[in-house]
C-alpha cells in the first residue's frame, strides 16, 4: 500500500489543528492554491492566510484522506490525486463535503494544490 507523502501528512496535521503557520509552512513561498471553497486562485502565501483563517473558523472542522489514492513520482516532482472528505459542524449539524484533490509536491512541499467538491448526482 502507498503511503501518504510527509507534507501531505504535515498538512493533514496542520489543518486538522487548524495550524494557519503549520499549514502555511506546507506550500512554496510561491505556491499556487486553487481551493475547495474559495472562488480566487491563490498564488504565493500570502493570499492563502484569509481564505484559511476564514476555513479554520469553522466548527469542529476536519479533513480525511480516502485510503485510494495515486502517487506518480517523476524525476523533479511527485503529483497525488484522491479524494478527502471535509466535515464541519453548521446550525448544529454536520456538514460533509466529498472533495477530488491534485497535489503537486517539489522539495517536500507543496508547489501547486487544485481541490474541488465532487457534483452531486
Amino acid at each position: 500500500m502507498i503511503q501518504l507523502p510527509y507534507i501531505i501528512k504535515k498538512w493533514y496535521k496542520m489543518f486538522n489543528s487548524k495550524n494557519l503557520n503549520g499549514i502555511l509552512g506546507c506550500y512554496r513561498e510561491d505556491a499556487v492554491l486553487l481551493s475547495t471553497f474559495g472562488e480566487n486562485i491563490k498564488s504565493g502565501r500570502e493570499p492563502m492566510i484569509p481564505y484559511f483563517t476564514d476555513l479554520f473558523s469553522k466548527e469542529q472542522l476536519s479533513v480525511k484522506f480516502n485510503p485510494s489514492f495515486v502517487v506518480e513520482k517523476m524525476d523533479c516532482a511527485m503529483v497525488m490525486n484522491g479524494y478527502y472528505y471535509f466535515s464541519y459542524k453548521e446550525n448544529d449539524e454536520i456538514v460533509k463535503i466529498k472533495a477530488r484533490y491534485t497535489f503537486v509536491i517539489e522539495n517536500n512541499l507543496i508547489i501547486t494544490q487544485h481541490s474541488s467538491v465532487v457534483p452531486k448526482s
